[in-house]
């Protein structure tokens, strides 16, 4: 919830893709660091949001300094150019619900079709899918920006025929390794 005041956006439109790169880096670091310090067994394992919540306070302070290093003024609207926003955008956010919604239909119809061991397995491979993503999902955020000032969809070519091929490896070793990529990050149990 903590993330709704990350304006990333901000810093697309601006083409200051440092400012969230070393952001998600260094906070992610820290997360991960409080993680393997503080979580000794399966008794702490609800300590984890917390951590991801100590985490993204982080963030969510380290943007707002960056915005008022920047001296960029902010303003609340009112509620009548807000809601006029919100019906512009709301074909994005019916976008992004229905993908949302989508997800966690899934994971209730496999709940209940399933048998848990299965149930298991699919939620730790789409905790896999997800953590793989958000690899690229920051690759694709800052080329958009390039794009839409070019026009150029030269830079997708670039990127593809680099990405491509990793990708393809990243499923070769997905595809024979499966088995123990699921003992490594789920365990025995």
């Amino acid at each position: 919830m903590t993330t709704i005041f990350l304006v990333d956006f901000l810093f697309h439109g601006l083409e200051q893709m440092h400012v969230i790169t070393i952001r998600y880096f260094i906070t992610r670091c820290i997360t991960v660091a409080l993680t393997f310090l503080l979580i000794r067994d399966d008794s702490q394992l609800l300590l984890i949001p917390i951590l991801e919540i100590v985490g993204n306070l982080v963030s969510v302070v380290w943007v707002w300094w960056e915005i008022r290093k920047m001296e960029i003024p902010v303003r609340i609207c009112s509620v009548k150019t807000t809601w006029n926003m919100l019906k512009e955008s709301f074909v994005y956010f019916l976008s992004d619900m229905a993908s949302t919604a989508f997800g966690a239909l899934n994971t209730l119809i496999i709940g209940i079709v399933m048998t848990e061991r299965d149930v298991s397995i699919w939620g730790i491979a789409m905790t896999f899918v997800s953590a793989v993503q958000m690899m690229y999902t920051p690759i694709t955020n800052s080329i958009y920006p390039h794009m839409v000032r070019t026009r150029s969809l030269g830079v997708i070519r670039k990127v593809l025929m680099i990405f491509l091929p990793l990708v393809a490896l990243g499923c070769v070793v997905v595809w024979f390794g499966a088995e123990l990529l699921v003992l490594i990050l789920a365990g025995r149990n």
